[in-house]
């Protein structure tokens, strides 16, 4: 692909976007179950993701997604709504000079105002370097003690 502009879009409303969305999918996170994407639109007890699309301007193709889920989290007594930035996820064919830096940016830009008081992520080693880059700094590691009483898909 040569030097495409993409553009940036916050969707308010992803079932208008959920077909493209589990293509993208498909195509770039195989294997990711496409209940989760209902899960993450009406089943996290915290809210509904905010999604960030990259479109390439000429097509209207989806190149790149990057979406926050939102979380509770209490400490010190205190609860916070913080997001999770995830999803992230740029088509092999626009991995070099396509939108990655453009969509972990529109979502930082956007976050506060969006009703969150932080984000933080748990990167592959794919994007570590992207988020560093662009302010992202290692706070120290994450450890989640449960204990399942039951499982199952929803």
């Amino acid at each position: 692909m040569d030097m495409a502009k993409f553009i940036i879009t916050h969707v308010t409303n992803p079932i208008d976007y959920k077909d493209e969305i589990i293509r993208f999918w498909d195509e770039n996170l195989p294997g990711t179950p496409h209940a989760r994407f209902d899960w993450m639109c009406v089943g996290n007890p915290a809210g509904p993701n905010d999604w960030f699309l990259a479109k390439e301007e000429k097509t209207g193709e989806i190149a790149g997604m990057i979406s926050i889920m939102p979380r509770f989290v209490t400490m010190e007594g205190i609860t916070y709504r913080l997001g999770i930035l995830g999803d992230f996820m740029v088509s092999k064919e626009c991995r070099i000079f396509g939108p990655t830096m453009q969509l972990v940016k529109a979502a930082l830009s956007q976050y506060a105002e969006l009703g969150y008081k932080a984000l933080y992520t748990v990167p592959n080693t794919d994007s570590y370097k992207v988020l560093e880059r662009v302010g992202f700094h290692d706070l120290g590691s994450i450890y989640y003690l449960v204990k399942p009483l039951d499982m199952g898909y929803y």
